[in-house]
């Protein structure tokens, strides 16, 4: 399975082998940047400039949760490896660490050195 993001709100499922979307999640509200899978296959983390973090359960192809926190866009999402954490930075220049079994924001901080580039 492949999973994209798109400018349209959405997050699309792919079957790799067939090349076909098996399915789309809708939610946000605005353009979703970035996606992550967790380890075990079953959940993908969505990030986007509605400022939030959806939690997409694979097989009842639901949101299982949403994350709020960020007062700007979220830029980036990754899951860390074998690990129920999520890690999210946003345009208000902060990092969080999240616990993706109870949504809470267990680390969050804005004083960490920025690199300005591209």
């Amino acid at each position: 399975m492949l999973a994209t993001t798109s400018g349209d709100k959405s997050v699309k499922i792919w079957d790799f082998a067939k090349v076909e979307c098996v399915f789309t999640f809708t939610g946000h509200l605005h353009v979703v940047w970035g996606c992550s899978w967790h380890t075990c296959g079953d959940f993908v983390a969505s990030c986007s400039m509605d400022n939030t973090v959806k939690m997409w359960d694979i097989n009842s192809q639901r949101c299982r949760q949403t994350l709020r926190g960020h007062v700007d866009s979220v830029n980036s999402v990754e899951f860390l490896p074998f690990s129920n954490t999520l890690l999210t930075s946003a345009a208000d220049k902060t990092l969080s660490l999240w616990d993706a079994r109870t949504v809470n924001q267990t680390f969050s901080s804005s004083d960490l050195p920025v690199v300005m580039g591209h």
